[in-house]
């Protein structure tokens, strides 16, 4: 994945973000076989916004993939995701918050590093958010966390409108 975002040319088109988390989510939850974790949105019915359906995917499922693993990992009965958009005129606000184990303080400013974890119960080499974090970039935009030990995690995406 890393290497194809730096090697391809972004094609852009509209995106339709209801379809494409539903998609997202619903590969996930059937390939991590997951029950116990609640999806909820927030998403105008109206925004209007093109960009790389690829990149937007490999962010969402990156995001939402670490958001249900480390939810499950907490055992909740209420485990809960959240996708927030909102847009305005220059740009595009994702958020996507979850009420898992969180990041420690410690490891937040290093966690979109190259092999970088934020815990000792994962089960990947550190690379998934390293590639969001590209993906974002590729498209010009930002992203930062903020995550409470033990109570919530929010990736929230900036991306420009007009590139």
């Amino acid at each position: 994945m890393a290497s194809e975002i730096y090697v391809t040319e972004p094609e852009v088109e509209q995106i339709e973000f209801d379809l494409l988390i539903k998609e997202v989510w619903d590969s996930l939850t059937d390939s991590l076989k997951v029950q116990s974790v609640s999806l909820e949105q927030s998403i105008p019915t109206n925004i209007n916004f093109s960009a790389d359906r690829k990149l937007l995917k490999i962010m969402l499922l990156n995001l939402l993939e670490n958001a249900i693993f480390y939810n499950e990992a907490t055992k909740r009965k209420k485990a809960l995701v959240s996708i927030v958009i909102n847009s305005n005129p220059k740009s595009l606000d994702i958020k996507v918050n979850d009420n898992g184990i969180g990041i420690t303080e410690e490891s937040i400013a290093s966690i979109f590093d190259l092999f970088s974890v934020g815990t000792d119960k994962t089960r990947g080499y550190g690379l998934g958010l390293y590639i969001v974090k590209k993906a974002v970039e590729k498209l010009q935009g930002v992203i930062t966390v903020s995550s409470k030990r033990n109570q919530f995690t929010t990736f929230h995406i900036t991306l420009p409108k007009e590139i």
